[in-house]
Formats: structure tokens, C-alpha cells, sequence
């Protein structure tokens, strides 16, 4: 498993290509590997911010779920 970077890292990261080093540079600078850096930039553009999404359920996974307990409670109710 990979380490975790820490949001500063993430940050000074971001902030340096924000100020004109290239993705490239940016890896050797920080000794972090391109592709980390690429997915930090775009969830930074994206969402403002380069932070890790939280780890957990695909909430549209749990929404669905939630619906489908709740039809079936609605069909158990209406049998009885």
C-alpha cells in the first residue's frame, strides 16, 4: 500500500505549479511521482482543493440502498 502524503505536502505541491513549475519539476522538487501529482492538480482545480476524497462507501451506492430498504419496508407494510 502506498503511503499517505499529507495535505501539506499536497499544498506546496500545488502552490508551486500555481506559480509556474511544471508538473514535471514539481515531481523532483517533492520526490513525488507525476501521477500523484497530475491527480492532485486536477482535484484542486476541480474542487478546490487538493485534499484526499474520504474513504468510505460510494454514496450513490447508500442512496440506493436507502431507497430500496425504504420501498421494501413500504411493500412489507402494505402486505400486512
Amino acid at each position: 500500500m502506498n503511503a499517505l502524503l499529507s495535505n501539506d505536502l499536497r499544498l506546496r505541491v500545488v502552490s508551486s505549479i500555481d506559480l509556474g513549475l511544471s508538473r514535471r519539476a514539481a515531481a523532483a522538487k517533492f520526490d513525488v511521482c507525476i501521477a500523484s501529482i497530475i491527480r492532485w492538480y486536477q482535484r484542486d482545480i476541480q474542487t478546490g482543493s487538493a485534499e484526499p476524497a474520504s474513504i468510505g462507501g460510494d454514496s450513490k451506492a447508500i442512496e440506493q440502498r436507502r431507497m430500496l430498504i425504504g420501498l421494501l419496508a413500504g411493500l412489507m407494510n402494505n402486505a400486512t
